[in-house]
């Protein structure tokens, strides 16, 4: 079942006549960052493969990076999963994230579960955590070469704090910003995407969790409900470039004009020279 909740970015909720959970959302953006994800690039060498990550990095510092460290939210945290059998580059990741509070590079086995791999370093992160007074558990999917607008966690907090101030019980479920954008050359184009690979799951804090992925994105709708958060404002950006593993401009998008400013306000993007913001997620 998939629910539309209409609003602008950004909305308050916290109004005195919306009732609202009184503990906030345990938020943890997760990122696969170099993770040996099979059938993908499993016909690399060794020498290919560091040649992606380090490709990776790169994007990873123009637009993942600075986009997170806009975030006009805080309290949150990040977690980086990266293949164990590369700690150069999960050095040099950690180089990046110098002085980003709330910052995790965990490294992963590489000829494992994927799935399994990814719900166990969040439950083991999860368990770590202090105290208990946020029962709500939201994973939030962010790729390593993507970029979030700058209010999205702030939005997908009020949101699921006000869903779930009146459907307590309703867990887990799926929130989805249908409206997001693609970049490719430098040229942005908008489109209507429900099923998009920038979801989070809400659901209540135990040992074991599904995480957001525990399923393809495109499938989210058969394994929990899922809320679509309209807003006006396009809430994550898709970068396609040659790197990709799966995608590429849809069918349907429409051009649009995102001046300097624009790009700067919504994902913290800069000129590739400009060195990332040094505003952190906590």
């Amino acid at each position: 079942m998939v629910n539309l909740l209409m609003g602008d970015a950004i909305v308050d909720w916290r109004k005195p006549q919306r009732r609202l959970v009184e503990s906030p959302l345990e938020v943890v953006i997760v990122t696969r960052f170099n993770l040996y994800l099979p059938p993908h690039r499993t016909d690399l060498s060794e020498e290919e493969r560091l040649a992606w990550s380090a490709h990776r990095l790169e994007l990873f510092e123009r637009y993942c990076l600075r986009s997170v460290r806009w975030q006009s939210a805080t309290g949150f945290s990040w977690l980086l999963l990266c293949d164990a059998e590369q700690e150069a580059v999960a050095r040099q990741l950690e180089v990046r994230l110098e002085g980003t509070s709330g910052a995790h590079v965990i490294r992963c086995p590489r000829h494992e579960e994927p799935g399994r791999i990814i719900r166990q370093a969040v439950e083991r992160f999860v368990a770590s955590l202090p105290g208990t007074d946020r029962p709500l558990i939201c994973t939030v999917r962010l790729d390593g070469d993507d970029a979030l607008n700058r209010h999205y966690l702030a939005n997908l907090n009020l949101y699921a704090r006000w869903f779930f101030g009146r459907r307590p019980d309703r867990t887990p479920v799926f929130f989805s910003f249908p409206f997001g954008a693609q970049m490719e050359d430098e040229r942005f184009r908008g489109l209507c995407y429900p099923h998009n690979p920038f979801v989070a799951l809400v659901e209540r804090r135990a040992a074991e969790l599904l995480t957001v992925f525990c399923c393809n994105h495109s499938h989210i709708s058969d394994k929990a409900p899922v809320q679509l958060i309209g807003t006006r404002q396009p809430m994550w950006l898709q970068v396609v470039h040659g790197g990709n593993v799966s995608n590429q401009i849809l069918e349907g998008t429409v051009p649009l004009s995102l001046d300097a400013t624009l790009r700067k306000k919504m994902f913290g993007l800069m000129p590739s020279r400009a060195k990332p913001d040094s505003a952190t997620p906590r």
